[in-house]
């Protein structure tokens, strides 16, 4: 009797043993299959943010590019109200004046970042420092932005104001990446080289110059801008490689 009752509670604990380590081994697999899909995620994630930076890397590196040449021809004015004449040989004073008025957006969308973040399954990222570089990114952008949007305002609040006050001719010229004496304006537009004793007067001028030397801060400022937020870019480049599988 009291050897068949062990035997029975012997087989209940195997049973009750058995049942209890094929739910463990139930969950265990559960986890492991969700831990391979969260990893999945979290590569597929990298490689789409990847792709993105280096997206900004290149419109970034662009843009700065087009920025210095505002620079370089503002530099050039400047120096010719100094001086009372044009002296830059990289452009003409016709592609300079076309130049300095641009106003310069840089528009770099959200993507894989922006869906990340959104999601609130910015936890998927393992790396925490890439996590951190991630959320504070766009504060970074936003930097620039309100750098640019300023010289925005000053382009229509000061230039193109002074310029239909003075008739200084409002020439366009959209190839500011590539300024260059040896690219000419369409020929049909009007021309300040044309008259030279608007010229004069214009670079005479110390309301003009006054504008310029404020745009030419401005602009070497959002330089600052540029340079750091392709530094931010850059290092996160590097952290989402750290993170790749190879």
């Amino acid at each position: 009797m009291w050897n068949q009752a062990r035997t029975s509670w012997t087989r209940l604990l195997l049973e009750g043993s058995a049942i209890v380590l094929s739910i463990l081994l139930a969950f265990a697999i559960d986890a492991a299959w969700d831990d391979r899909q969260e990893r999945r995620f979290e590569q597929e994630t990298l490689q789409a943010l990847k792709e993105q930076y280096q997206g900004h890397r290149v419109l970034l590196a662009s843009h700065r590019e087009g920025h210095l040449a505002i620079i370089r021809a503002v530099a050039g004015l400047i120096a010719a109200c100094r001086s009372g004449t044009w002296e830059l040989e990289e452009a003409t004073v016709d592609v300079a004046m076309a130049v300095m008025w641009l106003p310069v957006t840089t528009e770099l969308v959200g993507g894989a970042r922006d869906a990340l973040l959104n999601s609130g399954r910015l936890g998927a990222i393992s790396n925490r420092s890439l996590r951190f570089q991630l959320a504070e990114w766009r504060s970074v952008a936003d930097e620039l932005t309100d750098d640019q949007q300023n010289g925005i305002r000053m382009v229509f609040d000061f230039i193109l104001p002074y310029r239909t006050r003075h008739g200084v001719p409002h020439t366009v010229y959209t190839d500011f990446a590539a300024i260059s004496a040896n690219t000419p304006l369409d020929a049909d537009q009007r021309l300040l080289s044309d008259d030279p004793a608007a010229m004069q007067r214009l670079f005479g001028d110390p309301e003009f110059l006054s504008i310029l030397e404020l745009r030419y801060d401005l602009l070497t400022h959002t330089t600052d801008e540029f340079d750091e937020l392709i530094a931010a870019t850059d290092a996160i480049l590097v952290s989402i490689d750290a993170s790749l599988d190879e």
